[in-house]
């Protein structure tokens, strides 16, 4: 049985600020391009959002 905090109390997982969706980058074959959607995600984390929502969005 798992211990769940009580309602009202904090989050376990100290979730909270801008988490907004990013882009999944493609390269020209149309595969996953992992280096550039992890760039992309730091990128959005160093401008100041608290954490990325992959996949949270539209794609091609």
């Amino acid at each position: 049985m798992t211990d769940w905090p009580a309602a009202g109390t904090d989050d376990p997982l100290s979730l909270g600020g801008g988490v907004p969706p990013t882009a999944t980058v493609f390269d020209e074959g149309e595969a996953v391009d992992y280096e550039a959607t992890a760039a992309h995600a730091r990128f959005v984390v160093d401008g100041g959002a608290h954490g990325v929502f992959p996949l949270g969005t539209n794609g091609p």
